[in-house]
């Protein structure tokens, strides 16, 4: 069965004041899993894996109707590109959002979602062999708050010998860094990092801005049997 969702509301900052320009996005449960976790994450609070709908709103107040949707477990989040502000689901509680559609029942709620200025983290890579890329190695990079929620670094620059990811985290947040590679990873010191777990390189949430710098080297075993194929 479907229905239409009649919601509407505005997006706004941490202060109440109308938000940047935005996208609201609803996203279909159980389509949020853990297909985009860290490996050895099993019960992962919340990744984005799909959208089921997306409206572009234009910064200000903006009414939105999202129609036939079929029966089943809903959450609304507001993204926006803008790197300076952090989504409103981002290392959120996904059961704070949820809304059931059932038995094709119309669904109407007035609302404000959240986009709070965060800290963005850069997580720059050094790799001089070029081991990460389309015909090497995988490399995921994310941040995990302490209850669970994480997000995946994305790539948002690149330059000879050097790969650099970035995430926004809110300002009140402490993360760890967890690492999905077969790759050994060191820190600025050097030192080896565990890989699939969070690691001991903390990042907290305050400055506008954070660096983390990293090293990648292939392990012995891999040495001779490079991946043909991957993303970063």
């Amino acid at each position: 069965a479907c229905a239409q969702i009649g919601l509407q509301g505005t997006v706004v900052d941490e202060v109440g004041a109308v938000g940047p320009k935005s996208s609201i996005v609803v996203l279909r449960i159980p389509e949020v899993l853990q297909k985009a976790a860290p490996r050895s994450l099993r019960t992962p609070k919340f990744s984005s894996v799909r959208y089921d709908r997306e409206i572009a709103v234009a910064q200000g107040r903006k009414d939105f109707v999202i129609p036939e949707a079929p029966d089943g477990k809903y959450r609304l989040c507001a993204v926006t590109d803008d790197p300076a502000y952090v989504g409103s689901c981002d290392f959120a509680d996904p059961r704070d959002s949820y809304f059931d559609i059932k038995n094709g029942q119309v669904v109407s709620r007035k609302l404000a979602l959240t986009l709070r200025r965060g800290t963005i983290v850069e997580i720059i890579v050094d790799d001089p062999k070029g081991l990460i890329g389309d015909a090497g190695f995988h490399f995921r990079p994310s941040l995990m708050s302490s209850t669970g929620e994480y997000k995946v670094a994305l790539v948002t620059g690149r330059s000879a010998g050097q790969i650099i990811y970035a995430v926004t985290i809110p300002r009140d947040l402490f993360t760890r860094l967890v690492i999905d590679t077969r790759l050994r990873v060191t820190d600025a010191s050097g030192e080896t990092l565990k890989r699939l777990v969070p690691t001991s390189i903390i990042a907290q949430g305050g400055p506008a801005r954070l660096q983390i710098r990293l090293g990648v080297a292939a392990l012995d075993q891999d040495l001779s049997s490079r991946p043909r194929k991957t993303t970063p």
